[in-house]
């Protein structure tokens, strides 16, 4: 039986593991760890705030990029080239990239509550959707650096990802649009689900990866065969 002075150690081990912002950190290195400790106690409202935060900012310098310094900005009327209409125009369109964002976490989720309620793993929509949204960080993580390296040849082809590789090797709409989605950081996320799942849910973890990774592979699949089509 613990003593007083072990139960007040244990519970701020545990509050410092789902409320400190540092303790996202962990997620990406030691996500076992994270989410045991997310299981024990969760705080989503914190987590979300950070992780939208950062993708508001990686967001906002992109936008400010696209309309400084590339010709989306010469195309705007006269009046709205000044600085003024195009602070505003970089806060709206970093405010939609949030309420997206969120919203494909939301889809996301969504898609893996149906097909584990499927698989007959019980979980609720709140937890599975801290899972998913934990990790995005390594998405976030990809699109900072991507940023750094941001040209005309990386605005739609992450220079992360291998059909940045491959792109001088092949005209296959489709087989670039496949490629363009395979990078480190979309992996090590969907890596970060699984394990999630495997630990918060007490799913398998073979099953886990086998049901993470190939859901991702035929969305994939199916969305760069429609995008192939549409161009």
């Amino acid at each position: 039986m613990m003593n007083q002075s072990e139960v007040m150690e244990n519970k701020q081990s545990v509050s410092l593991s789902t409320t400190n912002p540092i303790s996202l950190v962990s997620a990406l290195f030691s996500p076992v760890k994270f989410f045991s400790q997310l299981k024990v106690q969760r705080k989503l409202g914190v987590n979300i705030f950070i992780i939208l935060v950062l993708y508001g900012i990686i967001t906002y310098l992109l936008s400010q990029h696209l309309l400084t310094n590339n010709e989306i900005g010469s195309m705007l009327p006269k009046e709205l080239q000044n600085g003024k209409s195009q602070m505003i125009m970089v806060i709206g369109t970093t405010l939609v990239g949030i309420f997206q964002f969120l919203f494909t976490v939301l889809v996301s989720t969504l898609i893996y509550k149906i097909i584990l309620s499927f698989a007959k793993v019980r979980v609720t929509f709140k937890g599975l959707f801290h899972i998913v949204m934990v990790a995005q960080i390594p998405l976030i993580i990809g699109k900072a650096i991507n940023l750094l390296f941001i040209n005309e040849n990386t605005m739609e082809m992450p220079i992360t990802s291998l059909g940045f590789t491959i792109q001088s090797w092949t005209d296959s709409v489709f087989i670039l649009n496949f490629f363009s989605s395979l990078e480190i950081f979309s992996m090590w996320s969907y890596f970060i689900i699984a394990l999630g799942a495997s630990v918060c849910i007490g799913f398998s973890r073979k099953k886990s990866m086998i049901l993470v990774f190939s859901t991702w592979l035929v969305f994939l699949t199916i969305s760069s065969m429609l995008l192939s089509i549409l161009n």
